[in-house]
């Protein structure tokens, strides 16, 4: 856990402080997901998870939305690519 953590900080320090707020975002968006939804069971879910993701943020660009619902989409996007990488990898 130790060089875990060394490694995790060596990478923190090394991102902006924009880069470091993305993946807060999207580090928040997959705790809330994994507390509502069951864990992921076959790449073919996860794909179909991620891909429902994408196409709702493609939704709401197409629409012209505001910046604040096109990053909440697509840190949801981000957030079930990580799950899929937890849950499946």
């Amino acid at each position: 856990m130790v060089k875990i953590r060394t490694l995790a900080n060596q990478n923190i320090e090394k991102l902006d402080q924009k880069e470091f707020l993305m993946l807060v975002k999207i580090l928040q968006e997959y705790q809330n997901a994994k507390r509502k939804h069951h864990c992921l069971k076959s790449r073919h879910e996860g794909y179909a998870v991620i891909l429902e993701e994408l196409d709702e943020t493609w939704e709401v660009i197409k629409k012209g939305a505001g910046e604040s619902t096109v990053l909440s989409e697509i840190q949801a996007v981000g957030a079930m690519v990580l799950r899929f990488m937890v849950d499946l990898l």
